[in-house]
């Protein structure tokens, strides 16, 4: 093999890896969208890349920020979500609970739920994982009202 077909094969191999991981790895996705490597098209929306006709296609314009006001009763809010919760997404001053927790459906987590105060457990997920998501057992996220013995 000469050395121009050397290149040539390395070079299409090294681009295919590079392409194959930031489509398999969120870590190498969210790096290369931070850095502007490419468009991050779930900022308008999942299906948003369904869609190859232009007049169906419209930039998702720039939300105010939330005026909430904090409630004086004591809530803790719980997500467990994905794509459209993401810690990047939404934050806890965004939520009028005293206290904001957020689990990624790929994350374990020990919470320990606090008996005085009204704890609200929300679930996200976009339809095409739904199933998956709940075809699993539930212990993964591991809720608990008393301290753990240890």
């Amino acid at each position: 093999m000469t050395i121009r077909k050397k290149i040539i094969v390395w070079s299409t191999l090294i681009v295919a890896l590079c392409f194959w991981l930031e489509g398999y790895s969120p870590l190498v996705y969210r790096w290369a969208a931070s850095n502007h490597l490419f468009l991050d098209d779930y900022r308008n929306g999942d299906l948003y890349r369904l869609c190859y006709l232009p007049q169906f296609k419209e930039q998702a314009k720039d939300c105010l920020p939330p005026s909430v006001k904090k409630t004086s009763s004591k809530v803790h809010l719980y997500l467990i979500g994905d794509s459209f919760t993401e810690e990047s997404r939404v934050h806890a001053n965004d939520v009028a609970s005293t206290q904001y927790t957020y689990v990624h459906w790929d994350k374990n987590k020990s919470i320990q739920l606090d008996t005085s105060a009204r704890n609200i457990l929300i679930l996200e997920s976009v339809e095409r994982s739904v199933k998956g998501h709940f075809s699993r057992n539930a212990n993964e996220f591991l809720l608990t009202d008393k301290p753990e013995v240890t």
